[in-house]
């Protein structure tokens, strides 16, 4: 079972990786030639700003914006191609939320329900809410037999919004039901009147996300972690929140009428993208879009949870290795694993393996919190994309135990 895609991404055919193992796209993803060609593209070519100039290259360049926009909107079932708001990432887009609604909505003692397992961008935003307007932050536990979340009688008459991650950046899947119970979450959510926030920026990459049948009101994810470039990302707004969200930034281009007293701002989604975006990027991630539609979704979920297994496998014969996350869902539909290994900092694991030329993620991977829960000062994480390949994981299963030779003389 091989995808067999490395020849699309110059960093491994002739960049710094190759002959290297990356095992980190859960941080960032790999970019395919197509995607850089469309950077280089719009700077060589046609670089000009959007919705403003008339002249040939300001309409291109407009057209090929918009068209982007439009990709994304199909890709995850928009609607309208006014749901879809262009940000710089999940952070952003996850503050838009909270400053733009959440800031104006709620009253001291409104609550907020998040989880356990959330990564500082849907966790400090909420936090920092809460504090300030007087909320009442409530957690999503996560049972720590088998690492996915309880949530069963968390959400009341006062509860006005709930924010959860579809999975995990340091367990991976953590709902026992998968997407099945998160749309029963947004149900029962809805049913008390509170609006649901979907972090995303693990799952677009490597599931189909509908947002129509998911039923949310803010679904945020990022560029860079689905073969797009740094520096942009999605903000999915459903249209029936348009006219009382207000813009998260005032600026140029998003006001239809200025005078002195007063202002206008233009409709959605254009009242949401203040100032000059990062257009070369929207357009690029629209080409990322292109190559994840020749892909099978299905198939990539086997291909990944198949590595992810192979490598729990390896792990467990291990004895010093402790691996987190619930093995089932992650053989089932994974695509990463963290671990620690018993008396070795995860960043000694790492440097080791980086002089073997494998590269993991080591630290609290920006969810501190969940590592106090877990016991962990830092774990390392393998995680897996499409241009990965079985001998990835033998590599690393060959040089683990290597370092842990290491370091335990």
């Amino acid at each position: 079972m091989v995808f067999n895609l490395k020849k699309d991404f110059p960093i491994f055919t002739s960049g710094e990786l190759k002959d290297k193992v990356y095992l980190d796209s859960a941080a960032t993803s790999q970019k395919p030639k197509i995607v850089i060609e469309s950077l280089i593209d719009f700077y060589q070519n046609y670089n000009s700003n959007v919705h403003r100039g008339i002249y040939d290259i300001a309409e291109k360049a407009s057209s090929k914006y918009e068209e982007a926009r439009d990709k994304v909107a199909k890709f995850i079932n928009a609607e309208s191609l006014s749901e879809v708001i262009f940000t710089s990432g999940t952070t952003e887009g996850i503050n838009f939320v909270v400053d733009a609604w959440a800031r104006r909505k709620l009253s001291p003692g409104d609550e907020i329900i998040i989880t356990q397992a959330e990564h500082h961008a849907n966790l400090l935003p909420w936090q920092r809410l809460a504090k300030e307007l007087n909320l009442t932050l409530k957690y999503i536990k996560l049972d720590l037999d088998d690492f996915t979340l309880k949530w069963d009688g968390l959400i009341t008459s006062k509860t006005k919004i709930v924010s959860v991650s579809v999975c995990s950046n340091v367990l991976g899947p953590i709902w026992k039901n998968g997407i099945n119970e998160i749309k029963a979450l947004i149900e029962d959510a809805h049913k008390v009147g509170a609006k649901i926030v979907l972090d995303a920026a693990q799952s677009v990459p490597n599931a189909v996300i509908d947002v129509q049948m998911l039923g949310a009101d803010f679904v945020a994810f990022s560029g860079h972690k689905m073969l797009g470039p740094t520096g942009v990302g999605v903000l999915y707004i459903k249209k029936d929140l348009h006219d009382q969200l207000e813009p998260y930034q005032v600026g140029g281009s998003m006001v239809y009428s200025a005078v002195f007293d007063k202002s206008i701002w233009k409709e959605s989604p254009y009242k949401y993208e203040a100032g000059t975006t990062p257009i070369a990027e929207v357009i690029a991630l629209g080409t990322a879009v292109d190559y994840l539609n020749k892909i099978d979704f299905k198939e990539l979920a086997k291909f990944e949870s198949y590595l992810c297994g192979k490598l729990i496998d390896g792990l467990e014969q291990i004895p010093e290795v402790e691996i987190f996350g619930n093995r089932d869902l992650i053989r089932d539909y994974g695509h990463l694993v963290s671990f620690v290994v018993k008396n070795i900092h995860a960043h000694d694991i790492a440097a080791h393996l980086n002089t073997n030329d494998i590269c993991i993620r080591v630290g609290h991977h920006c969810a501190q919190p969940l590592h106090v829960l877990l016991g962990a000062e830092a774990t390392a994480r393998a995680s897996f994309y499409l241009y990965n390949e079985e001998q990835d994981v033998d590599r690393l299963l060959k040089f683990l135990p290597e370092a842990i030779k290491y370091f335990k003389r």
